[in-house]
């Protein structure tokens, strides 16, 4: 494939900013579709060190990375536009001609939406630990080994237990013996679902006994 063809290519692809640096992070090459999202004009930038065109975060962390695709490495890292609107990836290589690497070779990529999706999970993730840690009934997130992995203050509160002392032990520890071999049964049975996830296998209820740190 010749370079013109492939310049051509670069240049119109969608959403991304592909910027060509030399050894010393001036511009020899900018393509694509992404670039006016970030006011680039391409006829405009060949020439220009590229932590000109930068925020002042990827300025400050392009210079490292250049250097670490110079000795062959690749890397990305993520920044924030000047008025903070969107959010770019930046992933650079070493650019390597005949041989021999000449600079590197950075794809801008715009991952607004994904950072957005991402803090909304997040967000989510808080609002669960949060409603699960103060909830007024006791609770407990355990595996399918048996074993504790996390348990809210109504629960250790119940059983005369600081937090500490139950992670990471088995559920049969704090559960009556008389009741352990159902609860293994039916923790067995989720487990051994084939294929997992059906509504109506996934869950049971009963009532069980606990033991209390103080023996009760």
């Amino acid at each position: 494939m010749g370079s013109g063809l492939l310049e051509s290519i670069i240049r119109d692809l969608p959403g991304v900013a592909v910027l060509a640096l030399d050894r010393d992070l001036r511009l020899t090459f900018a393509g694509g579709a992404g670039l006016g999202a970030h006011g680039w004009d391409a006829e405009r930038l060949p020439g220009r060190d590229v932590r000109d065109l930068l925020p002042a975060r990827a300025a400050r962390l392009i210079a490292p990375h250049h250097a670490a695709a110079l000795a062959g490495a690749v890397s990305e890292f993520e920044f924030a536009s000047a008025d903070g609107a969107r959010t770019s990836a930046l992933e650079i290589a070493p650019l390597v001609e005949r041989g021999e690497t000449v600079g590197s070779i950075a794809v801008v990529r715009d991952i607004t939406e994904t950072v957005r999706c991402r803090e909304r999970a997040a967000l989510e993730v808080d609002d669960s630990r949060r409603e699960f840690k103060e909830a007024a009934q006791g609770m407990v997130i355990g595996s399918l080994t048996g074993t504790i992995v996390d348990v809210n203050t109504s629960f250790v509160r119940t059983l005369g237990y600081e937090h500490h002392e139950l992670l990471g032990r088995s559920w049969s520890d704090i559960t009556h013996p008389e009741d352990r071999e159902r609860d293994h049964r039916r923790v067995m049975a989720i487990a051994a679902q084939d294929p997992p996830g059906d509504p109506e296998a996934d869950t049971y209820r009963t009532e069980k006994r606990y033991l209390r740190r103080d023996g009760g």
